[in-house]
């Protein structure tokens, strides 16, 4: 795998990222909820939803993308509604950058290793073609952000496996505060990591006790949790997001398992999930600690958003992150199975081929609706 053929397939992969953040673009008003507490900290009142005498209230879903923005509008004098889906799509660049980082670093079988590159454009053509991750590199919600920073946390997990480096440690910390301080099921991450860097330390072989402090110590980055956690208390007065309290009732699995269902169908999943079944039925090996931990983090994600929830409003956002993750995670199931190579291409090419009908049927039926009455109940048959 040469670097001119990676530097052809960045630039590409870039163009067509672009046109698809340009056909999907918009522009929510639920984005509107974090301007509002941007300009109110610009007006020297703070991240508040209101200014005084009324007390400060924690409306926002994100503070790490209220921060983010803050800081652009600081240094470049653009306002949030100008800068917030560029910087959206700066994110969905870098978790594309993470997912080819990551393909070109899986251990691979070596008939399937001679292959490489040709799974690599694979998963990149599945991933820029997937209407749910265009349709959220825009928004100006922190979705973009949190998918990033949540896949990067499953690769940097996974990659405790081969290397044992303590910088390794620090990222995956960074990663899970990250995905904490963007959205409040990140604490997902934080408990995981938590779980990893302990079971690092206690598999320390010589002066345990030092080794065990200094692995802990490594995972500095999630006292940004906790110092964030504290703040809230402190500023709002809680020790939960009030978004929190606004979302969750009980548990609706009766829409959930709908939700779900419709994304799986929808995005040829089931080609996925016969490969990880033949995987599990055929006991094709024990998964390592982090693998185990990842997918612990990611069922338990879905599962969280699926029961309990009962999905979303939006356009498949709070599953938008297992797109990259599914179509990578098709590369590693080939080889648990041993494929042969024209066998798992054809496996991969199948699973993409699948995920286009519905998505892009549906597109091309609706693209031309724009009043408010005419998408207010939007239902449109791809088929009768």
């Amino acid at each position: 795998m040469t670097r001119t053929r990676l530097a052809i397939l960045g630039v590409v992969s870039a163009v067509a990222l672009y046109a698809g953040f340009r056909l999907f673009w918009f522009l929510t008003d639920d984005a509107y909820i974090a301007f509002r507490y941007v300009s109110n900290r610009h007006l020297g009142f703070g991240y508040v939803w209101n200014p005084p005498p009324f007390l400060p209230v924690e409306g926002y879903t994100s503070f790490l993308w209220i921060a983010i923005l803050d800081l652009f509008w600081t240094v470049t004098g653009i306002a949030p509604p100008e800068s917030a889906n560029w910087i959206s799509l700066a994110f969905g660049a870098a978790t594309l950058v993470m997912v080819g980082r990551h393909v070109v670093r899986m251990p691979l079988p070596r008939p399937l290793a001679s292959f490489r590159f040709t799974l690599l454009v694979l998963v990149i053509v599945a991933i820029v073609t997937n209407r749910t991750f265009l349709a959220w590199l825009s928004s100006g919600l922190e979705t973009a952000l949190f998918n990033f920073a949540i896949v990067s946390w499953v690769f940097i997990a996974l990659e405790l496996d081969r290397n044992a480096r303590p910088a390794v440690t620090t990222w995956l910390a960074l990663a899970a505060a990250a995905a904490a301080l963007t959205r409040p099921d990140g604490y997902l991450a934080v408990v995981a990591t938590l779980a990893l860097v302990l079971w690092q330390a206690s598999c320390s072989a010589e002066n345990a006790a030092r080794l065990s402090w200094l692995a802990i110590a490594r995972a500095w980055p999630l006292t940004l949790v906790v110092l964030h956690v504290l703040w809230r208390r402190w500023f709002y007065g809680e020790w939960l997001p009030n978004t929190y309290y606004a979302k969750f009732t009980s548990p609706w699995p009766q829409s959930g398992w709908r939700y779900a269902a419709s994304f799986i169908l929808e995005y040829g999943l089931v080609i996925w999930l016969a490969l990880a079944l033949l995987v599990l039925f055929r006991r094709l090996g024990r998964p390592t600690v982090s693998q185990t931990v990842a997918c612990g983090v990611v069922g338990g994600h879905f599962l969280y958003y699926t029961i309990l929830i009962g999905g979303d409003h939006f356009e498949y956002r709070v599953y938008s992150h297992l797109i990259p993750l599914a179509f990578v995670s098709g590369v590693a199931l080939c080889a648990r199975l041993d494929l042969r190579p024209r066998m798992a291409i054809a496996c991969l090419a199948l699973f993409i081929v699948a995920s286009w009908p519905i998505p892009w049927v549906h597109w091309a039926t609706t693209r031309h609706l724009n009043t408010r009455l005419e998408t207010l109940h939007l239902v449109r048959p791809v088929a009768r």
